[in-house]
C-alpha cells in the first residue's frame, strides 16, 4: 500500500518526519473513526498546530462523510497537510522588523565617513517610518 502522506512526513517544514508520520495518522484516523478517540495532538509536537487542526476537525459533517469514503478522508488529511506545509512556510518567509532593524543597526556601526550621507538616509528612513516621536524622534537625529 502506497502511503499518501508520505510527502509531507519526509519533506513537510515542520517538525521532524517522526512527528509529521504521527501527525498525518493521527488527522486521518480522527476523521475516519468511530467513536474518535480521545485527542492526541498538542501544539508542542506540531509546531503550535493542534488547536487549528482540532477546530477543523471539528467538523461533524466531514467527519460523518469521510467515515464512509476513505479516499475522501486522505483528500482531506492532505489539504489539512498541505495548509500546515504552507503556512509555516509563510510564516517562516515573513519578515521580522527586529532582525530587519538589527542588520539595519549592524550595518550602519560599520559605514565610513564618506559614506554616512548615503547610509544614514536609509536609517533615518526606517526610523521615522518605524517609531513614532515619542518613542524615537527621527527629526531630532536629523538635526543632530
Amino acid at each position: 500500500m502506497i502511503n499518501p502522506f508520505s510527502k509531507f512526513e519526509n519533506f513537510g517544514v515542520i517538525t521532524d518526519p517522526a512527528k509529521r508520520k504521527n501527525l498525518a495518522q493521527s488527522i486521518y484516523e480522527q476523521i475516519t473513526r468511530q467513536p474518535v478517540k480521545a485527542n492526541t495532538l498538542d501544539n508542542s509536537n506540531t509546531d503550535n498546530f493542534a488547536t487549528a487542526i482540532d477546530s477543523i476537525l471539528a467538523n461533524e459533517t466531514m467527519k460523518n462523510l469521510c467515515k464512509n469514503d476513505k479516499d475522501l478522508a486522505e483528500k482531506i488529511t492532505q489539504e489539512i497537510l498541505d495548509f500546515i506545509n504552507k503556512t509555516k512556510k509563510q510564516i517562516n518567509k515573513t519578515e521580522c522588523p527586529f532582525e530587519k532593524e538589527s542588520e539595519l543597526l549592524n550595518g550602519f556601526n560599520i559605514i565610513t565617513k564618506a559614506n554616512f550621507n548615503r547610509d544614514w538616509s536609509v536609517v533615518s528612513s526606517f526610523i521615522k517610518n518605524t517609531y513614532d516621536d515619542q518613542e524615537l524622534s527621527g527629526d531630532f537625529y536629523e538635526k543632530e
